[in-house]
């Protein structure tokens, strides 16, 4: 099929569409019988935890949406969709979703993993679960009967509650009576019961008290229980404020009453129950959303990490460490010597923490400067800190509050900073610092040294293990200045002069790109090579998107690796057939950010913080640094490009009208993951690196 193009109007792939098919994408891999069974089970999982995002951020973001979505479903560029149509999307959604979590309880059972329905319990475990019920829940449970006297409870953002229909035993009470039970979320989402047959036996808790919810009413008649969930609005708008932390405090506390735009419950639960709900949260009924009683999508990640079955997830693995600074007292010598790349998880993150360890202690290291956006600082991070500001070193933290989701965790982290003696800057007003950056000042032989850290990922300990990114560490002289010059403006909160090497955003980060495209396409005009490689999260910016389609059109080939949101068109002919987007969705969450422009063969290439969306070009500050190392470079142009455009086994292509494809399979499997896996940790016998 043709698709037609009016020569004025560049196509776009919608954000909201996009979204869906990067979904179904996560989906289909709780269907990929070369993935561990339990892993799929934690595929199915994100799924979930994806919606829940996509209705807090994108649909909260206007409760009134009027984003274009599609209505055809073949080419899906309607103009203009409607919030039904996200709606109707999501549903269908949720029921692939019952689906394949059906079809994964038979092939758990396979596997001695039983998720059990209460009436597939035998007496003695019946029992059991009351006994459990009895001693560890109930306690813990604090229904809530409707009256005048007792009003409708607080229910928190996407936690689990029943609605319970009531009847008083007493013949003469014919009135019907509402409770409102909701579940603590420190409760396990399933629970172990006692082995069948040498089986593993769960039950999930909703289902536990529910079977046991008479035990809250003795002196009442349960005419129905039913589940239900809702979705606030977790959009956060904020105002350019003096006190960007007190203003930040109480937009949280408004948002814990903000509005609510969805609601899951039950797909038994009568209209009346369900339409009581809805009129009490200012619901339409194409906000409701009908789940399944038994099954808790939501709690599978409890019933992830609670199986104790290796043989059902991925094999554990230590991450590497270089040779060269897997002793952490020479890493200053080390850096200053050479460049060095980390390309995370397959090389551990150990080694930035042995340097912020080394930098606190050590008596000629002066200042540590470092952003952070997302975090998880352990308490004997913390202690290094501590000791340091004690040893009289200065410390900056330029830590970004508004970082969405951790907007609470930073701000905790921010005061225990503050109060051990460490200066926190909150961000910029107006601008969110997605930049990953650190800097270590150190006097050696009178001259103060430079010491670098940039990463395309954050400081998280936890999520190094899980997403890839690369981090460099160097002491170059121009690029130690030019960070150095960054963060004297991040904290005066000046604008970006004298900067050589770095690219920051706004502005010019988006001017750079834009510029090093059209070089391509004027190269390409010359009848010179021309190409462009790209690996990112997501591409939505119009700007960028449209230089693309016309460097594309003037013989620029552009090859991407785009993880998540799309909005480029690929393999339009005359239009963009010089430009393919494919997709890798495997053992970890792509996350590097790499650019490479061929440049009539001086090969730039530069590692960011930033995807090509407009907010992080537009509304953040980010930075791209550019790979100077020839070898570095080489290597980053293998691991990023090489690899991932050579796997045949977690690629997906994109289409010209928004579908994704598997990439079919040949005999020569390759992926690009398990490649990198075998390089730095499966291979023992690569002499330079540790393995431990």
């Amino acid at each position: 099929m043709k698709l037609n193009i009016n020569k004025n109007i560049i196509p776009h792939i919608n954000k909201e569409f996009s979204f869906f098919q990067f979904n179904h994408r996560v989906l289909s891999q709780a269907l990929n019988h070369n993935i561990p069974l339990l892993e799929r089970i934690k595929f199915l999982y994100i799924c979930n935890l994806n919606l829940d995002e996509f209705f807090e951020i994108k649909i909260g973001k206007s409760k009134n949406i009027k984003t274009s979505f599609i209505k055809n479903k073949k080419l899906n560029n309607t103009p203009k969709g409607t919030l039904l149509e996200i709606c109707n999307q999501t549903k269908l959604l949720i029921k692939k979703q019952y689906r394949i979590f059906k079809q994964l309880k038979l092939s758990l059972n396979q596997k001695k993993l039983i998720i059990s329905h209460i009436n597939e319990l035998n007496e003695q475990n019946k029992i059991y679960i009351s006994n459990y019920f009895n001693k560890k829940i109930l306690e813990l449970l604090n229904p809530i009967k409707l009256d005048p006297s007792h009003p409708f409870p607080k229910i928190t953002n996407k936690n689990s509650n029943f609605i319970i229909h009531l009847k008083s035993k007493n013949i003469c009470d014919k009135k019907i009576k509402i409770a409102i039970l909701p579940i603590p979320k420190f409760l396990p989402k399933y629970i172990k019961i006692l082995n069948i047959k040498k089986n593993s036996c769960f039950i999930s808790l909703l289902e536990t008290i529910k079977f046991n919810i008479h035990s809250l009413f003795p002196q009442m008649k349960i005419k129905g229980c039913y589940h239900f969930r809702i979705t606030r609005n977790n959009y956060l708008f904020i105002k350019n404020n003096n006190n960007l932390l007190i203003y930040l405090k109480k937009k949280i506390q408004f948002q814990n009453n903000n509005n609510t735009i969805r609601l899951e419950i039950s797909e038994n639960c009568p209209a009346n129950l369900s339409n009581f709900l809805a009129n009490h949260f200012l619901l339409n009924k194409q906000n409701i959303f009908k789940t399944n009683d038994y099954i808790d999508l939501n709690g599978l990640i409890n019933f992830y990490n609670i199986s104790n079955r290796k043989d059902l997830k991925f094999k554990k693995f230590t991450p590497s460490i270089p040779k060269s600074i897997s002793d952490e007292t020479n890493i200053f010598k080390t850096i200053k010597k050479k460049d060095i790349l980390l390309h995370h998880p397959f090389e551990s993150f150990i080694p930035i923490l042995n340097l912020i360890k080394h930098a606190a202690y050590d008596p000629k290291v002066i200042t540590i400067k470092q952003t952070l956006y997302r975090t998880r600082y352990t308490s004997i991070f913390l202690n290094y800190l501590t000791d340091a500001v004690f040893l009289g070193k200065q410390i900056i933290i330029i830590i970004e509050i508004r970082a969405r989701f951790d907007e609470k965790t930073n701000i905790i982290l921010a005061t225990r900073l503050k109060n051990i003696g460490i200066h926190i800057v909150y961000g910029i007003p107006g601008l969110k610092i997605h930049s990953k950056m650190l800097m270590i000042l150190r006097i050696e032989k009178q001259e103060l040294i430079k010491y670098i850290h940039l990463s395309t990922g954050n400081y998280h300990t936890e999520t190094t293990k899980l997403y890839t990114d690369y981090g460099m560490l160097t002491s170059n002289k121009i690029i130690g200045n030019d960070i150095h010059n960054l963060f004297t403006q991040l904290t005066n909160f000046n604008q970006f002069n004298h900067l050589k090497i770095i690219i920051p955003s706004p502005l010019l980060l988006q001017s750079m790109f834009l510029k090093k495209i059209e070089n391509e396409r004027k190269n390409a005009k010359k009848g010179l090579k021309a190409l462009i490689k790209a690996k990112m999260n997501s591409l939505t910016d119009p700007k960028i998107i449209q230089a693309m389609y016309k460097a594309s059109k003037d013989g620029v080939i552009l090859k991407l690796i785009i993880r998540g949101t799309c909005c480029l068109r690929p393999g339009i002919k005359g239009f963009s057939e010089n430009i393919s987007v494919r997709a890798i969705l495997g053992q970890f969450l792509e996350h590097t950010r790499v650019y490479y422009f061929y440049n009539n063969k001086k090969e730039d290439l530069f590692l960011a913080s930033a995807d090509l969306m407009t907010r992080n070009l537009e509304k953040r500050i980010e930075i791209a640094f550019p790979i100077i190392n020839k070898k570095i470079k080489q290597r980053i142009i293998q691991e990023s490009f090489d690899y991932y455009f050579k796997d045949n086994q977690d690629a997906w292509e994109l289409d010209q009208f928004g579908y994704y494809h598997k990439v079919k399979k040949n005999n020569n499997r390759f992926s690009a993951q398990n490649t990198l896996l075998n390089k730095f940790i499966y291979n023992k016998n690569n002499n330079n690196y540790n393995i431990y």
